[in-house]
C-alpha cells in the first residue's frame, strides 16, 4: 500500500522512490515543487526537522521525460515555480502562496536560514534553466555517449538520424539479395512461402525485442534443409504408423448400421495419410471430435459392445496430439526463417549505420546501456552519479526494459547509494505505448525494486467532483472482479490496482437539456447503449458517428447548455472549443468528421507525427512541380491543369484539350512561373502560381477541410524551398519531392514520419470541434470528450500479426512467431489490459462530462467496456446489462441508442460583440524611443538614424574609426628619408591595416606582452597568424621588428610614474567592453560640456544633433593598473605624416580634436569611473586611482613623444557627465 503524499514537503529526496499519480493529480506541480527544495538544499522531509543540506544547481538536478514538448513544458514550470519561490521568499505580499510555500518558507524560519540567501539560490537557479538537465530520455542518453566517450566507447561525433527507413529498407533488400537472389530453389520456396517482400521483413523488425539473438551468420539454406529433413522425417512416420489404424477403424465399423458420419469423419484422415498434404492442412472442429478418447470411445461401447478400445483405437486416439507435435516442427520451421531474418537484418542495419556514423533515437539508449554493461561501467556509473546525484523521471510508466536497466545500473535502485536519490513519477494506468516498447512489467520490476518507498497523489485537481466520482464508481466495480480493473489481480497480491482519488473540484457546473426539456445538471458519464445484435462494422460507425454528431449540435444550439457558477448564472454556453472527441485512427476521425460536416459543424483532426507528403495535396504539387520544370511538356502540363488543387472545371479542361490559342497561353503562363523558379526561387513561384490559379480562395470556400489542404500546400511549398538549397537543378528537386510523395503515398507506405519539419502542421483550431487520437490526448484535458467508437475492438485476426511480444508467467519478454502458438491467448489478455488503460486515460480526459456509446460490435468480447460490464456484457439485452451496472448511480446515467435519431443542423450563432474603445496609454507607461548607440554613433551617423545599433565588436568598432579616419592619409608619396627597420611610416594604410595592427596588439595582450617579447617564435607566430596572404609578404620583417621594438619601448603614461613599457605591465585587460545607460542625453549638450572642459578654445567638428536614449556601448583596447593608478590605453594606426617629428604633441592633439577622439576618451574615461566606483567602493578617489588615458600613435614610435598622447579629464567633467547619463539636470559635483 502506497503513502498518499499531501506536500510535497513530506517527500524525502534520498534512495530510490516511486510516486504514482493518477490522472490530474497534480505531477507536474508536484515535481517543481520537489525541484525548489533541491535547490535550497532541503533533502529530508519536514519530519525529521534536519538542517539543510547542500543546495543543487540545475545543472546538476536531472529530470527526465518522454518528449521534447513535454520537456520544454516542465522546463518552462519549474522555471516559474522558482521564480514564484524566491518572490514569495522576499516578501510574503507579493505572491499569492499556496500551503507549499508557506510551509516551506516556514520551515526555512524555523532552522535560521537567511531567506535573501535561500531566495537569491532560487533566482539564480530560475535565471539558470537553459542550462538545466531537463531532458528527453533520449536526448540525456546521447549527451552521455558524447560526455564520456571514452568511458562508453563511443564516437566522439555520430550523426543522430531520426528517419532511417530508408537505410532499413536497405539491410532488409541486402536481404533478399544474399539469401534468396543467391540460393537454390528449394531455399527460395522456403523463404519466399514466409515472407515474399522486404517490406514484409520491415514490418517485423520493430516486434523483436534486442534480447533476442541467433547466429545471423549461419547458413541458413543448411539449416532449413537440416529443419526441412527432420520434418519430413517426422510426417511420414507419422502417416505409415497412422494410416494402417484408422484403417482398421474403419474395418470394424464396416456394416455397422448408424456411423456413416462418423466413418465418413475418419477417412479424410486416411485419405490424407495417403497423399502428399502437409500439417498445415485445416481439419475441422468435427474431425477432431470423432477421434477424440471421448467419443471413440462411447462408440466403441455403443457400437461394438467394447468396454475397453484395442491399441489400434487407441493410436487413432492419440493421432492429434502427435499431429500436432510434427507441426510445431512445421511451425519452428517458419518460426526459424523469421528469427534468421529478422535478426540478419537488424545486424546488417548495424552495420550500415556504424559505415555512416550514424545512430538512431534506439541506438541512444541501447549504446549507453552497453556501455553500463562493459568492463568500465561501474566507473562511467560513478561518474554519472557525480554530475546528477539527483534525478527525476517522469512518466515513468512508458519505461522500457533498455531505459530501466540504464536507470538501475547507475543509481540501484533496489539499494540506492548513499547522497543519491532517484524519484520515478508516472501511472501505470496510463501505460499505453507498447506500440513504442513501453513495457507495464517493466514498471512492475521498478515497483517491486522500490517496494516500501510508494507515494500516491491522491486529489484531482482537473476534472469535476462527479466527473471523478464517476470515473471511481466505473473502475472500482471492476476492481471486485477476480482479475481487477487491469487484470493484474492474483490470489496474494495485485500490482495493478485501482484507487480512487478525492476531488479538488472545479468552480462550475456543467448543465444540458439533451434528457429532457428541463435544465439539469449533467451527468458526468453519459452513456448511450444500442440495442442491436451483432450488425456491420459500417453500418455500426455510421449510426455511432451521427448519434455523437447529433449530441454535439444539440449543445451548441442549445443557449442554455453551458458552465453555471454557484448562484445558477450562465457563466459560457458550450462552444465547440470545449469539445474534444477521442478516436482511435484516422478512419474512425474521418468518420465522426464527416457526420460532423453534414451538420454544419467545423472540425480539425489533430494527427500524431502524420507526413505532409502523405496527404493529397502532395501529389498535386509534385505534378505542377513537374509541369512548371518542363513547361513545354505536354504531357506533364495536361496532368498538373488536372489536379485538383487547381480547380479547373471540365469545360475549362476540354477548352484547353481543343483550343490552340487557350492552350499556348497556358503554356506561356507556365513559362512564366519558370522563370520565376529560376530567378526567384521554388517558393516565389508557387506562390505566385497559387494566387494565379485562386487556389486559397478556392480552398476556403471548403468550411470543413479548405484549411488543412491550403495550410498543408504551404508547408510543403517551404519544404521545397528548404530542399532547394541542397539540391542542384530543378530535375534534382523534383525528382526528391517524387522520392518523398511515392514514399508515402504508395500501397502499403506509412504516411507516419519522424522527422518534425515533415509533421504535419495544424491550420487554425480556434473555436474549432478536435477530434484527436487517445495516445496524443493523454496528458490534456478538455471540458467536454465524446468517445463514439470506444465500444469497437477488432477481429482477432486483425490484431494477431506475429511476430508480437509478450510476457510468460516470469514477466519474461517472449515472441509469438505463429497465430497457432498457444500462447496467443497471453498476447489477446495482454491488448485487453491496454485497452483497459486506454479506456482509463479516454475517459479521464474531461474536465465535466464523458459521452460514450456502447454497442456488440466487433470482437466486442474482447472489449475493454465489455471487460467492466461484467458476464452480462454478451447478454441479449445489453442495455439492461448496463443499465444494471452503470445507471445506479446520480453521476453516470444509461440511455437508449434510438435507431431513427432526428437529424438538426447546426444553427448560425450571432456572436455578441462588445463596443470596443481605444484606450490610452497612461504616461508612465508610454514606449520610448530606445536603442543602443556608441562613441562612433555620436560623429558619423545620420542624425535621424537611431535603428541601427552600435558596434557588436571590438574589430567592428576599429573598423568603423579607422574607415571614417582613412579620408586624408591616402598613398601621400615620401620623401627621400631613412627609415629603421622597426618603422611604420611606410606600412600600408586604411581600415585593413589599421585594424590588423589592432589585432596584433590584442593578440601579444591575450599571450602577454613580457611572454611574446622574451619569444621570437611566439612573436613570428603572431605575425604569420594576423598577416595571411601573398599581400603581406613584403610587410612581415618591418612589422616583426617593429613590434618587437614598441613591446620594449618605455611610454610616458604619467607624470607621477617612470616610464613602462608594454612588456613591463603584469596587470591588464584586452579589449574590455563596456555598456553606459543613458537616459535622454543631447549629444549637443554632451559636446558642449566636453569643449568647455577640455582645450578649450580650440576649434574641432560638432557632434551631430542626435539624442541619445538606451544604451551606450564600447571596447577599449586596453585597460591596466599599474602602481595603483588604472589606465586607458588605445592604439591608434591613423599616419600623421612621413616622419617622426609629425608625431609631435602639438600634432597629436590636432588630431584627436579633429576625429573627435576627445569625446571617445572621456566616456572610456566615465566607464573606468564607474566600474572602480563600484568594485572599489567607499575606498575609491578619482584622482587616487584613476591615472589617466593613452592614445598610442603606434606609427610614432621614434618620435620624441613615442606616438604616446595623454590626458586626464578632470574629475569636475567625469562627475557632471556622470549626472547627466542619469538624466539629472540638477546635480552636485562638489
Amino acid at each position: 500500500m502506497s503513502q498518499v503524499l499531501q506536500n510535497p514537503l513530506d517527500f524525502p529526496l534520498a534512495g530510490s522512490r516511486l510516486i504514482e499519480a493518477s490522472a490530474g493529480t497534480g505531477k507536474t506541480y508536484t515535481i517543481a515543487a520537489l525541484y525548489v527544495r533541491l535547490v535550497i538544499g532541503m533533502r529530508a522531509d519536514s519530519d525529521s526537522n534536519a538542517a539543510l543540506e547542500t543546495p543543487l544547481l540545475p545543472r546538476n538536478i536531472l529530470v527526465m521525460t518522454f518528449t521534447k514538448a513535454a520537456t520544454e513544458e516542465l522546463s518552462d514550470r519549474i522555471r516559474a515555480r522558482l521564480a514564484e519561490a524566491a518572490r514569495y521568499f522576499r516578501d510574503v505580499d507579493n505572491v499569492a502562496a499556496d500551503p507549499f510555500l508557506t510551509q516551506l518558507r516556514a520551515t526555512s524560519e524555523a532552522q535560521g536560514e537567511s531567506l535573501n540567501y535561500l531566495a537569491r539560490l532560487l533566482e539564480l537557479a530560475s535565471e539558470s534553466m537553459d542550462e538545466a538537465a531537463v531532458k528527453t530520455i533520449h536526448g540525456w542518453c546521447q549527451s552521455m555517449l558524447k560526455e564520456h566517450a571514452f568511458a562508453s566507447g563511443s564516437l566522439f561525433t555520430q550523426n543522430v538520424e531520426t528517419d532511417d527507413e530508408e537505410l532499413r529498407r536497405q539491410a532488409a533488400e541486402d536481404y533478399f539479395r544474399r539469401f534468396i537472389y543467391q540460393s537454390d530453389r528449394a531455399t527460395q520456396t522456403a523463404l519466399l512461402a514466409v515472407f515474399d517482400t522486404p517490406d514484409k521483413i520491415l514490418a517485423q523488425l520493430s516486434s523483436v525485442e534486442d534480447s533476442e539473438s541467433v547466429q545471423v551468420d549461419d547458413d541458413i539454406a543448411e539449416r532449413l534443409q537440416r529443419e526441412a529433413q527432420r520434418y519430413q522425417s517426422e510426417l511420414n512416420s507419422l502417416k505409415q504408423h497412422s494410416c494402417s489404424a484408422f484403417e482398421r477403424v474403419l474395418a470394424d465399423l464396416e456394416g455397422v448400421k448408424g456411423v456413416a458420419q462418423k466413418t465418413k469423419q475418419i477417412q479424410k484422415f486416411v485419405d490424407w495419410c495417403a497423399s502428399d498434404a502437409q500439417t498445415d492442412v485445416k481439419f475441422t472442429d468435427a474431425n477432431w471430435r470423432t477421434i477424440s478418447e471421448t467419443d471413440l470411445t462411447k462408440l466403441h461401447e455403443k457400437k461394438l459392445a467394447g468396454a475397453e478400445l484395442p491399441p489400434y483405437w487407441l493410436q487413432v486416439a492419440q493421432f492429434k496430439a502427435k499431429f500436432e507435435a510434427v507441426h510445431q516442427i512445421k511451425r519452428g520451421f517458419d518460426e526459424l526463417i523469421n528469427r534468421h531474418a529478422t535478426q540478419w537484418v537488424k545486424a546488417r542495419f548495424t552495420e550500415l549505420q556504424n559505415q555512416r556514423a550514424e545512430m538512431n533515437h534506439d541506438d541512444m539508449l541501447t549504446r549507453l546501456r552497453d556501455a553500463l554493461r562493459g568492463p568500465d561501467g561501474e566507473q562511467l556509473a560513478t561518474t554519472i552519479r557525480q554530475q546528477y546525484p539527483i534525478a527525476l523521471v517522469d512518466e515513468f510508466q512508458d519505461t522500457d526494459p533498455v531505459q530501466y536497466e540504464i536507470f538501475n545500473r547507475i543509481y540501484r535502485l533496489k539499494e540506492p547509494l548513499p547522497d543519491t536519490g532517484i524519484f520515478l513519477i508516472g501511472d501505470p494506468k496510463q501505460a499505453i505505448y507498447s506500440f513504442r516498447n513501453a513495457d507495464i512489467f517493466t514498471y512492475l520490476k521498478a515497483r517491486r525494486d522500490t517496494e516500501g518507498r510508494h507515494y500516491s497523489l491522491a486529489t484531482n485537481f482537473r476534472s469535476s467532483t462527479q466527473m471523478v466520482e464517476a470515473v471511481n464508481y466505473l473502475f472500482q466495480r471492476a476492481e471486485q472482479y477476480e482479475r481487477g480493473a487491469f487484470l493484474f489481480k492474483q490470489e496474494e497480491k495485485n500490482e495493478l490496482p485501482f484507487e480512487p482519488v478525492s476531488a479538488n473540484g472545479v468552480k462550475t457546473t456543467f448543465r444540458h437539456r439533451l434528457r429532457s426539456q428541463q435544465l439539469e445538471p449533467a451527468p458526468a458519464l453519459y452513456w448511450s447503449v444500442s440495442s442491436e445484435q451483432k450488425r456491420k462494422k459500417s453500418d455500426a460507425f455510421n449510426h455511432l458517428a451521427s448519434h455523437h454528431a447529433q449530441l454535439i449540435v444539440n449543445l451548441l444550439n442549445d443557449p442554455q447548455a453551458g458552465y453555471y457558477d454557484d448562484n445558477d448564472a450562465l457563466q459560457q454556453r458550450v462552444c465547440a472549443k470545449d469539445i474534444a472527441i477521442l478516436v482511435n485512427n484516422f478512419a474512425e476521425a474521418d468518420a465522426i468528421r464527416t457526420a460532423l460536416s453534414a451538420r454544419g459543424v467545423k472540425s480539425v483532426y489533430l494527427s500524431e507525427r502524420e507526413s505532409v507528403y502523405a496527404q493529397p495535396v502532395a501529389r498535386d504539387l509534385l505534378y505542377i512541380l513537374k509541369a512548371c520544370a518542363a513547361p513545354r511538356n505536354a504531357s506533364a502540363l495536361k496532368t498538373a491543369v488536372a489536379a485538383p488543387l487547381l480547380n479547373l472545371s471540365l469545360s475549362e479542361l476540354i477548352q484547353l484539350q481543343e483550343d490552340e490559342n487557350t492552350w499556348e497561353r497556358t503554356v506561356d503562363t507556365f513559362i512564366d512561373f519558370h522563370e520565376v523558379w529560376r530567378s526567384q526561387g521554388v517558393l516565389a513561384m508557387l506562390h505566385r502560381l497559387m494566387h494565379h490559379f485562386q487556389v486559397p480562395a478556392t480552398l476556403l470556400q471548403d468550411k470543413i477541410n479548405g484549411e488543412r489542404k491550403l495550410a498543408d500546400a504551404l508547408h510543403i511549398a517551404e519544404l521545397l524551398q528548404q530542399n532547394s538549397m541542397a539540391l542542384e537543378g530543378m530535375a534534382a528537386l523534383v525528382n526528391d519531392f517524387a522520392e518523398k510523395v511515392y514514399e508515402r503515398q504508395s500501397f502499403g507506405a506509412s504516411s507516419r514520419t519522424q522527422r518534425d519539419e515533415q509533421q504535419l502542421r495544424l491550420e487554425s483550431d480556434d473555436d474549432l470541434v478536435k477530434v484527436i487520437t487517445i495516445h496524443k490526448s493523454k496528458g490534456l484535458q478538455y471540458p467536454l470528450v465524446f468517445l463514439p467508437f470506444i465500444t469497437y475492438t477488432p477481429q482477432e485476426q486483425y490484431r494477431i500479426k506475429p511476430p508480437m511480444t509478450y510476457h510468460d508467467e516470469q514477466g519474461d519478454v517472449q515472441v509469438l512467431w505463429s497465430k497457432d502458438d498457444s500462447a496467443k491467448s497471453r498476447v489477446l489478455d495482454e491488448l485487453l489490459a491496454e485497452d483497459l488503460r486506454k479506456l482509463y486515460v479516454a475517459v479521464t480526459r474531461a474536465q465535466h462530462a464523458t459521452f460514450i456509446t456502447v454497442e456488440n460490435v466487433g470482437q466486442f468480447e474482447h472489449n475493454p467496456l465489455a471487460y467492466l460490464l461484467g458476464d452480462d456484457a454478451l447478454t441479449d439485452d445489453l442495455y439492461k446489462a448496463a443499465s444494471e451496472a452503470w445507471g445506479q448511480s446520480d453521476v453516470s446515467v444509461v440511455s437508449k441508442l434510438e435507431d431513427d435519431e432526428r437529424f438538426e443542423a447546426l444553427q448560425e450563432q450571432v456572436a455578441e460583440y462588445t463596443a470596443l474603445k481605444a484606450r490610452e496609454m497612461p504616461r508612465t507607461q508610454l514606449l520610448e524611443r530606445w536603442w543602443v548607440s556608441s562613441y562612433s554613433a555620436l560623429r558619423y551617423r545620420a542624425a535621424n538614424d537611431y535603428t541601427q545599433s552600435g558596434p557588436q565588436t571590438a574589430v567592428e568598432m576599429n573598423l568603423i574609426e579607422e574607415a571614417n579616419t582613412a579620408t586624408g592619409e591616402g598613398n601621400v608619396e615620401a620623401n627621400d628619408l631613412t627609415y629603421l627597420p622597426s618603422h611604420l611610416h611606410q606600412f600600408p594604410k586604411g581600415a585593413t591595416p589599421g585594424t590588423l595592427l589592432h589585432n596584433v596588439l590584442e593578440h601579444c595582450a591575450i599571450e602577454g606582452f613580457s611572454t611574446v617579447l622574451s619569444d621570437p617564435q611566439r612573436l613570428s607566430d603572431v605575425i604569420a597568424q594576423e598577416l595571411r596572404g601573398e599581400v603581406w609578404d613584403e610587410y612581415r620583417d618591418n612589422l616583426a621588428h617593429w613590434l618587437m621594438q614598441y613591446l620594449a619601448l618605455p611610454m610616458v603614461f604619467s607624470d607621477t610614474m617612470q616610464p613602462t613599457a608594454l612588456s613591463d605591465l603584469t596587470s591588464y585587460k584586452a579589449e574590455p567592453e563596456f555598456w553606459l545607460p543613458v537616459i535622454e542625453l543631447e549629444a549637443e549638450q554632451l559636446d558642449a560640456l566636453i569643449q568647455r572642459h577640455l582645450h578649450p578654445g580650440q576649434s574641432r567638428p560638432r557632434l551631430e544633433s542626435i539624442e541619445l536614449n538606451g544604451m551606450l556601448k564600447g571596447f577599449i583596447d586596453l585597460v591596466f593598473e599599474h602602481q595603483g593608478q588604472y589606465f586607458v590605453v588605445d592604439y591608434k594606426s591613423n599616419w600623421l605624416g612621413d616622419s617622426d617629428d609629425d608625431y609631435s604633441e602639438v600634432a597629436m592633439t590636432d588630431k584627436i580634436l579633429a576625429s573627435r577622439y576627445d569625446v571617445q576618451y572621456v566616456l572610456y574615461t566615465l566607464a573606468l569611473h564607474r566600474q572602480l566606483k563600484q568594485r572599489l567602493g567607499d575606498e575609491y578617489d578619482y584622482d587616487t586611482h584613476v591615472g589617466g588615458i593613452a592614445y598610442l600613435f603606434l606609427r610614432g614610435n621614434h618620435a620624441e613623444t613615442g606616438g604616446v598622447y595623454r590626458a586626464k579629464p578632470p574629475y569636475e567633467l567625469i562627475a557632471e557627465l556622470d549626472a547627466l547619463f542619469k538624466g539629472r539636470e540638477n546635480h552636485d559635483v562638489a
